[in-house]
């Protein structure tokens, strides 16, 4: 295998989804080649770090929608009155009710 080769296969061999025989082709010119060995674990180092910032960034989104939410229900809190409460309870009983009576009916 040439080193042209091996780099073209590098992101497989990463990914795990190359076949069995090229990654033992592959393996074999990587213990004989240090610049495709460096070329790889530049290449990984990327790939974890993009890894790590992508998990990083959907937690901080889940994070942002979570507060967001929050800080929604407090502001729509803040500016209802007693009557629209009221009202608000009165849904919530309702709906709590029809998802308990779809169970009930569901269970007979």
């Amino acid at each position: 295998m040439n080193c042209q080769k091996c780099t073209d296969m590098l992101t497989e061999y990463i990914e795990g989804i190359l076949p069995k025989e090229q990654r033992q082709a592959l393996e074999a010119h990587l213990e004989t080649c240090p610049p495709c060995r460096a070329e790889m674990a530049q290449l990984k180092d990327l790939t974890d770090r993009l890894t790590t910032n992508a998990k990083q960034i959907r937690k901080t989104s889940l994070e942002n929608k979570v507060i967001n939410q929050i800080l929604q229900k407090q502001s729509l809190k803040l500016k209802i009155s007693p009557a629209q409460k009221s009202l608000l309870k009165s849904m919530r009983l309702l709906n709590w009710l029809n998802v308990l009576l779809k169970k009930i009916l569901t269970s007979l």
